[in-house]
């Protein structure tokens, strides 16, 4: 995601004022605002998703803006996470999850058609059932089971609703941060 930023409405007051000035009051607003919609994307992306907000920040990267080049970017890890960033719990029946807020907890089986699911060292793993290990013949192989990644969380809508706020709060922050940089305020 970018946040891009149109100069046609601020080329009369360039012409005006000191182009460093500007330079910085716009570098320092991108920053701002783009501080803004990261929080904004991870508290969108909790209330649907049963997933930690700092879990969300941590797969985020950003890069800020510099005064070179004046854009903010966002972008996400496309990983899949682990069961366990979304509330897994262990019980006897197996292992509950409760991974989209909307519905319930769904349990994985203990002891179910494809193996047994269990918790170990904060990970979520399931034994596949027909699988046998090279080194040991009695074990069944073990994999980590995976969910979604924050870039299938971030929906179109939480896309639009984070560049409507970037649209609307970047004035705001350009004109606060010109003033400062003039020593109005």
């Amino acid at each position: 995601m970018e946040i891009i930023v149109d100069m046609t409405e601020f080329e009369e007051a360039l012409a005006k004022l000191n182009p460093k000035s500007f330079k910085k009051a716009i570098n320092t607003s991108l920053n701002t605002v783009g501080r803004r919609l990261k929080t904004q994307i991870a508290r969108d992306i909790n209330k649907q998703y049963n997933i930690k907000i700092g879990d969300v920040k941590r797969y985020m990267r950003t890069r800020t803006s510099r005064l070179s080049d004046l854009h903010w970017v966002a972008s996400m890890d496309g990983k899949r996470r682990n069961i366990i960033h979304f509330g897994a719990k262990q019980n006897k029946k197996g292992v509950s999850v409760k991974i989209n807020k909307q519905r319930g907890r769904k349990t994985i089986s203990a002891t179910n058609s494809r193996g047994g699911a269990f918790i170990h060292n904060g990970t979520v793993f399931q034994r596949v059932k027909g699988t046998r290990m090279k080194s040991n013949s009695k074990k069944q192989k073990i994999v980590a089971l995976k969910t979604l990644s924050v870039p299938q969380m971030f929906k179109r809508d939480m896309h639009n609703k984070a560049e409507q706020q970037a649209t609307k709060d970047f004035p705001k922050s350009f004109k606060r941060e010109l003033e400062w940089y003039l020593g109005l305020k």
